[in-house]
């Protein structure tokens, strides 16, 4: 699924999915940093009218951005825009309905469970999810992809945050600002690449790895217009170093409530689609979506843009399983992104030359007798990156085991460029999952389209 308010990421996808839904994390990013923008990029802001004194001042406003955001995007309003006025009070009743309706879809039991197998999720974690609070306290509009449509708070009594930032605005004025213009970017979005936001498309569920990689490309320009388009700069914005480094430094605070609790993988996972797609957007500029990377080694590494990677498919073997009377539970691709986020949640600072050498990997989960099972197809840049990771997941697979409630300690075999990870009850299982692996190797999304349905 593509992310976004009505569907999620899963990797960290399904997880923001179901768990935190309708967030953008922008809107969370621009709570705690609304003040520092300002600083950073040290700019005179065009100028707000946040206090309607009526609808239709509220509704003139929006079409001020949405001209401003057009201007800078090159994106043109090609239907008229569907743009609602909504109180906060309604607009939370909203979130809170899509996020219930959210937890009652078929695969999110299925999609939580191989997330708990994986090890990625620790059992019997369901909250909190701080994300419906700050998303209603906070959010100047919000775009529904599901229902197409720009909803905007409607609320002039409103009281303002406390204080000037710079030239008399305060830190909720901009926060509104780039919160409204970010939203209306991805209403355009939807518009001039539809096939991108297709919420039912059956190719790419459980390809949370594509799944990341293109959100961080629909959230890297949204950022970055968004901010030439409210923030009225003179020279040029931060550069990508300089805003990846910030803003992952302010999701790795200890004080970034209210994400300080939850699991790494929905934690950072939240932040580095624009950490990362921030630079995307900043080198690619207008082409971007236009071929959006496949998998997150191509955001991650500038290098690595258009680096081709190894797609597996492993539906034979669920198949085999399920003949054999075991429950399939679930088959992904972590990806290197989930890959590292993993080996962080149980050591911090490990190396990361223990995932940049990813080249592809597919996993499937199941329950056979009772227990929880997996089998793990990694595939790596050279022989010594194999090495690499597995002496990495080695350390780790007590935790992983404990984590998931698994009966014994994963095991691993390598041979060459591939590493198996295989629980207990598939440790001899690496003849079977070879005979049935169909791959491929692959660098664009629609490359990876045409291997998905064969």
């Amino acid at each position: 699924a593509v992310l976004h308010h009505d569907v999620g990421l899963v990797t960290p996808g399904a997880v923001a999915a179901k768990v935190t839904p309708i967030l953008d994390g922008w809107l969370l990013f621009m709570t705690h940093t609304s003040v520092s923008l300002v600083l950073f990029f040290g700019t005179a802001l065009l100028p707000l009218n946040q206090v309607w004194a009526t609808e239709a001042d509220a509704l003139s406003h929006v079409d001020e951005v949405v001209k401003s955001v057009r201007g800078v995007s090159g994106l043109a309003v090609k239907t008229p825009l569907d743009t609602r006025l909504i109180t906060r009070e309604a607009l939370r009743d909203m979130v809170v309905n899509d996020a219930e309706e959210r937890a009652r879809e078929p695969d999110w039991p299925a999609t939580k469970e191989a997330l708990i197998i994986m090890g990625s999720w620790p059992d019997g974690y369901d909250g909190p999810n701080p994300f419906v609070d700050v998303t209603v306290l906070n959010a100047a509009g919000i775009y529904s992809q599901r229902r197409r449509a720009l909803f905007v708070v409607y609320d002039p009594l409103r009281p303002l945050a406390q204080g000037p930032v710079r030239l008399g605005v305060t830190s909720r004025e901009l926060q509104d600002e780039l919160t409204l213009a970010h939203e209306i970017v991805h209403a355009l979005q939807h518009m001039h690449y539809p096939h991108l936001f297709d919420l039912d498309n059956p190719t790419w569920r459980h390809q949370d790895d594509a799944a990341f990689a293109l959100r961080a490309a629909i959230e890297g320009e949204a950022v970055i217009v968004s901010l030439q388009s409210r923030l009225g700069y003179r020279g040029t914005l931060l550069s990508p170093d300089e805003f990846q480094e910030r803003v992952l430094r302010q999701a790795r605070s200890p004080g970034f409530d209210p994400l300080e609790r939850v699991p790494l993988l929905l934690r950072e996972g939240q932040v580095y689609p624009y950490a990362y797609g921030y630079r995307l957007s900043w080198r690619e500029g207008r082409k971007l979506l236009r071929s959006p990377p496949v998998s997150s080694e191509q955001v991650l590494h500038r290098k690595r843009r258009r680096e081709r990677f190894l797609a597996i498919d492993l539906s034979r073997y669920g198949e085999r399983l399920s003949q054999r009377g075991c429950e399939l539970v679930y088959e992904n691709t972590m990806g290197e992104l989930s890959l590292s986020l993993l080996l962080r949640s149980y050591q911090a600072l490990i190396d990361a030359e223990a995932w940049e050498g990813w080249d592809g990997d597919r996993y499937v989960t199941a329950k056979c007798d009772g227990q929880r099972e997996f089998a793990w197809l990694t595939s790596w840049d050279s022989a010594d990156d194999a090495v690499e990771f597995e002496r990495a997941y080695r350390k780790i697979a007590p935790w992983h085991r404990a984590r998931a409630a698994l009966r014994q300690d994963p095991v691993t075999e390598r041979h060459d460029k591939q590493v198996w990870v295989l629980s207990a009850g598939f440790a001899n299982e690496k003849s079977s999952i070879e005979s049935a692996a169909r791959t491929q190797r692959l660098r664009t999304r629609a490359e990876l389209a045409e291997f998905l349905k064969k």
